[in-house]
């Protein structure tokens, strides 16, 4: 019994986030053409942000996983954004080409990426690495690419957390 219960609590362990909460309300994320998206301006709505390169097969899958469900939590107040590391505007706009998101994909420095990821410098971040941003800005979930969350079901992993955040 007690070995049965040190497994399921250590298999349940493989889905906690891997960053702490914290305050994502400042997040501004440069788009192509000049424009941004500001976290702030977000405020009453769940955010998904996903960090991503657009040369990585899992962040590609993983876009369009987050299109479908986009898609289909719009309306309920669902956002869904993505950001690159640094990759030239023409890498950017040949992903949004090829797959076309549902949503706006944006440019990062390598500091706000691994400020905003909330990753050590230096670290070796898995993409993608994805973001649960509460109404309230505040990161409440955070799963990077090689994190159990992406493993199996991903994307009804990732349907059921919008759905929960979106009840509350």
């Amino acid at each position: 019994m007690i070995r049965r219960t040190l497994l399921l609590l250590a298999a349940a362990s493989l889905f906690l986030p891997a960053a702490t909460i914290r305050k994502a309300d400042s997040y501004v994320i440069p788009l192509p053409k000049g424009r941004k998206f500001e976290m702030v301006k977000q405020k009453g709505k769940v955010v998904l942000f996903c960090m991503i390169a657009t040369t990585c097969k899992h962040c590609e899958s993983a876009v369009q996983m987050l299109t479908r469900v986009q898609r289909e939590f719009a309306e309920k107040g669902l956002v869904v954004v993505a950001a690159t590391i640094e990759e030239p505007e023409s890498n950017i706009d040949a992903f949004v080409s090829r797959y076309r998101p549902a949503f706006s994909v944006g440019n990062l420095t390598e500091d706000l990426f691994y400020k905003y990821g909330d990753i050590k410098q230096g670290e070796r971040p898995f993409v993608p690495i994805l973001m649960f941003i509460d109404r309230t800005g505040m990161v409440r979930h955070q799963f990077p690419g090689n994190h159990a969350f992406f493993k199996t079901e991903a994307e009804k992993n990732i349907r059921n957390l919008a759905i929960e955040m979106l009840g509350q």
